[in-house]
């Protein structure tokens, strides 16, 4: 999860530490396609070890913001032409209520509890039991958002609207109702979900099945298997890689049709039980 509060948008260059230490950078990865070729001046400025990474951004305090990031830019060039490797933001995903389809965009700021703005409000029923998508998969069917006063709106009614209480009802049953929720525990286990497209590729099917707030373009295959217990660097954020997540049976309803396929969650369940951090 993230260790603070930071803004992120697509094709954010990201690196992985895979050692221990305040700077490590034996896997700094950039998107490629946003590094622009650089002035000698900053080519002095470090060396990509993880001393001198540590003293550059140490020193990168006394530049100008345009030089600053200049500064940056040659790091992350650099570290592509050492390691081969261009790791990106590809996707960001928020799910404003549970349950529901979500809203891709492009930038959002991350914090403690993930994404600002995910998972807010969730379906209960008259009895106050949480209700999901598991058990009433038809909640899927509808498309929850953030309007851009940040009111919580699903297909363009606001989340409070009568009329969208009546068609909760019909789904979950009488009594049934939508209820807001700030707190941490209105998670199902970690509040931010990462993919990669490597993995996705391998999954075979729409990666929004997976329902990952983050996707990451540039990953090689399965190789997230690796990132638990290691940091995921976004610009200023750090975001700690806890655990990998097996697939649950909302994976066999296709995000579009709602059609389900079991079938599928079998095979998903033999293949990819642990490819996707």
């Amino acid at each position: 999860m993230p260790a603070q509060v930071g803004r992120v948008t697509c094709d954010c260059a990201i690196h992985v530490s895979l050692i221990a230490g305040r700077f490590p950078i034996s896997q700094h990865v950039s998107d490629a396609r946003s590094v622009s070729r650089l002035t000698p001046i900053f080519s002095n400025l470090c060396r990509i070890a993880p001393s001198n990474y540590q003293r550059f951004f140490a020193e990168k305090s006394a530049l100008g913001f345009a030089a600053r990031k200049k500064a940056e830019r040659w790091v992350a060039q650099e570290a592509v032409s050492r390691t081969g490797l261009a790791m990106y933001v590809s996707q960001i995903w928020r799910y404003p209520v549970k349950s529901m389809g979500g809203e891709k965009l492009e930038s959002a700021t991350l914090g403690p509890l993930g994404v600002v703005g995910d998972r807010l409000v969730h379906a209960e029923d008259a009895s106050g039991r949480f209700i999901t998508s598991r058990t009433h998969p038809r909640l899927l069917g509808h498309r929850a958002t953030l309007d851009s006063s940040g009111e919580l709106r699903v297909d363009g009614l606001q989340w409070t609207d009568p009329s969208l209480r009546r068609q909760v009802e019909e789904i979950v049953g009488s009594g049934a109702r939508l209820v807001r929720d700030d707190s941490p525990y209105r998670f199902d286990v970690l509040p931010l979900r990462v993919a990669t497209d490597g993995a996705i590729a391998e999954f075979g099917h729409d990666g929004r099945r997976l329902r990952p707030n983050v996707t990451i373009g540039g990953a090689n295959g399965t190789s997230g298997r690796s990132w638990p217990s290691r940091r995921l660097h976004i610009r200023n954020l750090c975001i700690g890689i806890r655990d990998l997540r097996t697939r649950c049976v909302m994976t066999t309803f296709d995000p579009d049709t709602l059609r389900q396929d079991r079938r599928f969650y079998a095979k998903s369940l033999r293949n990819l039980a642990a490819s996707l951090p």
